[in-house]
């Protein structure tokens, strides 16, 4: 995304505003995670009909703290567990998907743990 920023620094002239510089970085966002996060920018501007982050350094500001935390491990053990490891409406690979990242970050490495974690919330359906 680096190079997003700077594109965006040396070519200020073909945005004609801050949000035109916002719309063109989130076109980039095409990966599980970025995409996911793009995603829910337009979620919340359908269901509010308007535009967060409208002004530049505050998203570029939202980007940075989003996708780096300070301490990325400690971020991850202290986030809820529901935050982690619910499966909510997702299918399972979309919920295997979203375990992993935070998993990773917190560093647990023992399998046992691991496969307990994400077996206890998996629809008990799936679980049987």
């Amino acid at each position: 995304m680096s190079s997003c920023f700077l594109y965006t620094c040396l070519s200020a002239k073909q945005f004609a505003c801050d949000q035109d510089k916002i719309l063109w970085v989130l076109s980039f966002f095409r990966n599980n995670f970025t995409s996911k996060w793009s995603e829910r920018i337009f979620h919340k501007e359908s269901t509010t009909s308007t535009f967060p982050n409208t002004i530049w350094l505050n998203f570029k500001q939202f980007f940075q703290e989003y996708f780096f935390p300070i301490n990325t491990t400690i971020e991850a053990v202290n986030k809820p567990k529901e935050a982690i490891y619910y499966q909510g409406s997702y299918i399972v690979e979309n919920y295997l998907d979203e375990f992993q990242s935070p998993v990773l970050e917190a560093n647990y490495i023992d399998p046992y743990t691991l496969v307990v974690k994400f077996y206890r919330d998996l629809y008990n359906t799936i679980q049987n």
